[in-house]
């Protein structure tokens, strides 16, 4: 048995109404836990937490699952391209523990998508260095964002894109 500090009256709490993903859109996050879990299948997965900075999400958890060592070979190649993608943004061509990868700023664009067992969640579909994420609109669309969790502030101010790059040059180039 614990005895409480005080008597907690649940009155003085508001219900919980659930979690609700953060709107489609383009954050700028960074990784903030990693670790390597086996699957239901037997596999093993590398399991990422991100975490946004700024904008009216700031500090909301969005998760990704890297399947890089799945044993059907076209899910493993999905899986270390994915891998690949977050070690050329923080430009780290070799990584032997995921690790390195936390606490960079990087740019993640993310969508909604509807579970039928766990319902609405978001997946994390693209991830770029903030450096060459300038011409991407950060955050969802501000009605979007007042639907979505109430938040009632202006947008940010949008800076004007930048330059247009030669052709042929790839993104982290």
């Amino acid at each position: 048995m614990a005895q409480l500090h005080t008597t907690f009256n649940v009155a003085d709490v508001p219900e919980d109404d659930g979690f609700q993903p953060v709107p489609a859109g383009t954050y700028r996050a960074q990784i903030v836990w990693s670790d390597i879990v086996p699957t239901a299948a037997g596999d093993d997965m590398l399991k990422l937490r991100w975490q946004i900075d700024g904008g009216p999400f700031d500090g909301r958890a969005v998760y990704q699952n890297v399947n890089m060592y799945h044993s059907k070979p076209n899910v493993a190649e999905i899986g270390q391209r994915q891998f690949a993608e977050i070690g050329r943004a923080v430009g780290k061509l070799a990584v032997s523990d995921s690790e390195e990868l936390h606490h960079i700023p990087m740019v993640i664009r993310v969508i909604v998508k509807d579970s039928p067992n766990y319902g609405p969640q978001n997946e994390v579909k693209r991830v770029t260095a903030v450096d060459n994420a300038a011409q991407l609109q950060l955050h969802p669309a501000p009605a979007q964002v007042a639907r979505q969790s109430g938040f009632q502030g202006q947008p940010a101010q949008q800076s004007s894109p930048p330059p247009a790059r030669p052709s042929g040059g790839l993104p982290w180039q």
